[in-house]
């Protein structure tokens, strides 16, 4: 507002005096309902009076005009009286008055007044106050700032509280960060996320840790994981070697595609042409020599064609086996091969070993298989036999068909009759004993007497010298696990060979009660990837009604009923778990 004795522009409060000429500036009231006169005020005392101020017409309602520069008029504010209490007056609803300065201050007398159709006077920059103000805006944001290092502290104390209960420690890859999860092998986990033509994908390891950005490459190829724990992934038409933490070492840009070999060799295909080249792609077997070429396992050889006619070559090229020679070769353990020609009742078979040389002469058998590393399943005419490496006969051949259990030992038959054998031919469970004999582990078995569907029947566990591990008739059914533990289950046995009203329970290769009987109603063995064999984490998914858990192989609870929807173990002690659609990976040994 502007002071109506000078003119000068007043910034201060409603009710101050006018730094100029110090006269009263007047309060603006609040609007109300019915208007209050102010109250009369005392003139102030008479000891030291101000100037005289000019009366000046109340000025004409005219827009504002510019301000014209004037010069600057250096004085002192006037001196403000101590106000004097009046009496009290009606109550006048008007914002607070700001107090007057508290010490009087002398001033000269003020300039002239310009007439009321002139522009007033206003001095280019007001008069600076003897007390500095404080510096508001320094203030707001030293203020503005305390706020927000609370805010974090407050947000960081959240996240440990309510972070930590959000993502449990056993989560290694928590809920619901991705789509979906499989387990590609070698303790690595593809993870995904959107749908169709949108998917983005990387690779996780058991620790949750990133190996293959995540949407870095568009897909996988057919051979994404190898053998030995490297990667083959894609990028538009390039290819790209991963080693096994994600760092490229080799990529192809010409090819239509390229298939792994080992870290420094590689399959490549243009067209219907197919070569073998290093991680520079420098060709190894020239491109265009075969048809097709496929790898052995591990790259030590090479099965090729020219056109329908099939060879073997080493890695350097060199053929081992000449195209033509035989119509399909079979490799088998022990880097020998099994080679046939011929088709039907013509067909005939031989065994050559890594030179190339007849092992088992062709001709000579009319089927041959391999059984393990070390024997031979062997058809001559319509008896069965088993030979050595050497060729020298282990069991003669005078029977029906013969197992091998993986574990020293054949099961034999002869027409209703069978029978187990060792790998030095040594009868070690007697024709005739029992009526179906099934191989369980660690050189025990499951056996039978009588039908399978006959409600006499009885089923029990002996060990290769015969001895009874589980007694028969003891339960109507057995399932042999790793571990030496058995699913074992009693009931009505039904023309599909399972359980009416089931009981399900588990135990050792003793007989010792691991789960009880009843106690849930199914129970199924979970797998834990390639350790199968030796992991100590196996254990048993077990279901009552809707509700899941899973058990250790002693029976003790490891995921408590009903705290997941749906679960797989992949890999020693990691399973991928689902919940409402979500799924994640949990670490078993963390969760309780």
């Amino acid at each position: 507002m502007f002071c109506k004795n000078c003119g000068h522009k007043y910034d201060g409060p409603e009710g101050g005096f006018c730094t100029q000429c110090g006269t009263k500036m007047p309060v603006i009231a609040a609007p109300q309902p019915e208007a209050i006169p102010p109250p009369e005020t005392v003139p102030p005392p008479e000891t030291v009076p101000p100037p005289e101020p000019i009366p000046v017409p109340a000025p004409l309602p005219v827009p504002p005009p510019e301000p014209v520069p004037q010069p600057l008029v250096y004085a002192e504010p006037p001196p403000v009286p101590a106000p004097v209490p009046a009496p009290a007056p009606a109550p006048v609803y008007a914002p607070p008055v700001a107090p007057p300065p508290p010490a009087p201050v002398y001033a000269a007398p003020p300039p002239p007044v310009a007439p009321h159709h002139a522009t007033p006077p206003v001095a280019p920059y007001p008069a600076a106050p003897l007390t500095p103000a404080p510096n508001k805006s320094k203030k707001n944001l030293i203020m503005i700032g305390s706020a927000v290092a609370a805010l974090v502290v407050i947000a960081a104390a959240i996240f440990l509280i309510f972070g930590r209960a959000h993502n449990p420690p056993y989560e290694v890859i928590p809920m619901g960060r991705h789509d979906d999860i499989a387990y590609v092998g070698n303790g690595m986990f593809a993870v995904m996320r959107g749908s169709g033509r949108n998917i983005r994908w990387g690779v996780e390891d058991t620790r949750g840790n990133e190996i293959i950005e995540f949407g870095r490459y568009d897909e996988p190829t057919h051979d994404f994981v190898t053998h030995d724990g490297n990667f083959m992934v894609q990028r538009g038409r390039n290819f790209y070697a991963l080693d096994s933490r994600g760092r490229e070492i080799a990529s192809f840009d010409r090819f239509d595609d390229v298939r792994y070999v080992t870290s420094s060799r590689f399959i490549a295909i243009a067209g219907n042409r197919f070569s073998v080249i290093d991680a520079r792609g420098s060709e190894i077997i020239p491109s265009g020599r075969y048809t097709r070429i496929s790898a052995v396992t591990g790259g030590n050889w090479y099965f090729v064609w020219d056109d329908h006619r099939m060879g073997l070559i080493n890695p350097r090229g060199d053929e081992i086996i000449g195209i033509g020679r035989y119509d399909n070769i079979h490799a088998i353990p022990g880097d020998r091969f099994i080679v046939s020609e011929g088709s039907g009742r013509t067909r005939r078979v031989a065994v050559l070993d890594n030179r190339g040389n007849e092992v088992i002469s062709l001709g000579r058998y009319d089927e041959i298989y391999s059984a393990g590393d070390g024997f031979f399943i062997v058809r001559d005419d319509d008896r069965w036999g088993v030979l050595n490496t050497r060729g020298n006969e282990v069991i003669a051949f005078r029977y029906d068909d013969i197992t091998f259990t993986g574990d020293s030992h054949f099961i034999i038959r002869e027409g209703n009759r069978v029978g187990v054998y060792d790998t030095r031919g040594n009868e070690t469970i007697a024709f005739g004993r029992y009526d179906s004999v099934t191989y369980a582990q660690n050189n025990r078995f499951i056996v039978r007497i009588g039908d399978t569907w006959d409600d006499d029947s009885r089923i029990g566990v002996i060990d290769a010298r015969g001895n009874e591990v589980i007694r028969l008739g003891a339960y109507n059914y057995i399932e042999a696990v790793p571990g030496d533990r058995f699913i074992v289950g009693t009931g009505e046995l039904n023309r599909w060979g399972g359980l009416n009203d089931a009981r399900w329970g588990v135990v050792d290769a003793r007989d010792n009660e691991i789960i009880p009987l009843g106690r849930y109603d199914s129970i199924e063995f979970m797998y834990w990837g390639s350790t199968v064999n030796t992991a100590p984490d196996h254990g048993f998914i077990v279901e009552t009604g809707n509700r899941m858990g899973f058990m250790g192989m002693n029976g003790q609870e490891i995921i408590p009923m009903g705290r997941y929807d749906d679960f797989a173990g992949v890999f020693n002690h990691l399973a991928i778990v689902e919940r409402g659609g979500r799924v994640g990976v949990i670490n078993t040994r963390r969760i309780n």
